[in-house]
């Protein structure tokens, strides 16, 4: 079940992408005409892991476009009673703004609630702050862009 959470919460995150901004399709398609269309059993649809890179602990990107929700996928989060947390760098500027405004209205359309959204003003210490409180509230998913994700590694990780 936590599975089927953070792949719906990737797809998600990917779909608010889309809202907040990005290059046309025709674009994208030209610029990777060999993208892998499915999904690998060991993927990882989070990190900077590029569509078709390997990394050296094997893991596998793809292209986010290889997810889709079934009409099931969007039964089971209608009834999970999900909740869901944003942690972000800032909060104070119009990209950020147009990244939640995106994540809220697919966790609308999907009724996961919402139950933190805090920004840390580009303080990786804020952050890591922030992500314990966020953690302390058990939400099923956290969306988070990170000041310094080296720095904010160990929060995380938890």
């Amino acid at each position: 079940m936590k599975k089927i959470v953070i792949i719906c919460a990737m797809f998600l995150l990917a779909v608010s992408l889309v809202y907040a901004g990005s290059e046309k399709k025709e674009e994208m398609e030209k610029a990777e005409p060999s993208v892998e269309r499915t999904l690998p059993p060991d993927a990882i649809i989070a990190g900077v892991v590029n569509a078709n890179e390997t990394l050296e602990d094997g893991t596998k990107g793809v292209d986010m476009s290889v997810l889709t929700l079934t009409p099931e996928d969007e039964k089971k989060l209608r009834d999970g009673n999900y909740t869901a947390a944003i942690v972000m760098h800032v909060l104070d500027a119009s990209w950020p703004q147009q990244q939640i405004a995106g994540m809220k209205s697919i966790f609308d359309k999907y009724d996961i609630e919402i139950i933190s959204i805090t920004g840390a003003g580009a303080k990786p210490e804020v952050q890591m702050d922030n992500i314990e409180s966020v953690i302390a509230k058990k939400p099923d998913v956290i969306l988070s862009i990170p000041v310094d994700q080296t720095a904010e590694t160990p929060a995380y990780l938890k």
